[in-house]
């Protein structure tokens, strides 16, 4: 952790980021936002994708998106 960073619980179920894993085939789009928030937030630990965005409700300041794409 950095601070008063938090990790949330991924797609595999898990804390941190896992990294992409897109199954044989063509290329999947992987879409990572980053959000610039007003105050901290106060969340359990590990929180889930939607604790995460309704705790941000009125508190984004901006945000960016960077999609990119994976396949094996």
């Amino acid at each position: 952790m950095l601070g008063d960073a938090q990790h949330g619980t991924n797609g595999f179920d898990v804390l941190g980021y896992g990294g992409p894993c897109s199954p044989a085939g063509p290329p999947h789009w992987y879409v990572f936002t980053l959000y610039a928030l007003g105050n901290a937030l106060h969340l359990t630990h590990g929180p889930m994708k939607e604790e995460f965005h309704q705790a941000m409700v009125g508190h984004v300041l901006a945000n960016g998106t960077f999609v990119g794409t994976y396949g094996r």
